[in-house]
């Protein structure tokens, strides 16, 4: 961002001072780099004086600093809300396995049930399918 602000103010500080020359033809006025019959070499004195492109510079410097810095901070925020987010749906994905887990446990043992046992078993079978369709939406 810096480069991006230091090289053209660089550029137009390292460039020759050209001659200007003005040149009317026909009525028209021309302003060329080459010296035509009759026209005349104009001074063009600088827009600013030095110490003024100074201070431009180094204001345009601290505002690029004050821009990168925002611009980092709000980067950080943005990094550690997406790792927040991360955590959140990594442990919701390990619940869900979890759940999964004893739901199909549950059904196991609910099949295999002595008939004694087996309205248990099934109301826990149902109950942990429940939860994980609760917990999960599966």
């Amino acid at each position: 961002m810096i480069r991006a602000l230091l090289l053209p103010l660089l550029l137009s500080a390292a460039m020759p001072a050209f001659a200007v020359y003005k040149c009317e033809s026909g009525g028209k006025t021309v302003y060329s780099d080459a010296p035509c019959p009759g026209g005349r070499e104009l001074e063009i004195a600088p827009a600013a004086d030095p110490a003024a492109a100074t201070r431009t510079l180094a204001r345009q410097k601290e505002e690029a600093e004050r821009l990168a810095s925002a611009r980092h901070k709000r980067e950080a925020q943005e990094e550690r809300v997406q790792q927040k987010q991360d955590r959140a749906a990594a442990g919701k994905r390990k619940k869900c396995a979890s759940l999964a887990l004893r739901r199909q446990w549950a059904e196991e043992d609910a099949a295999k049930a002595e008939p004694k046992a087996a309205p248990k078993a099934q109301k826990t079978a149902r109950r942990a399918a429940e939860k994980h369709q609760l917990e999960c939406g599966k």
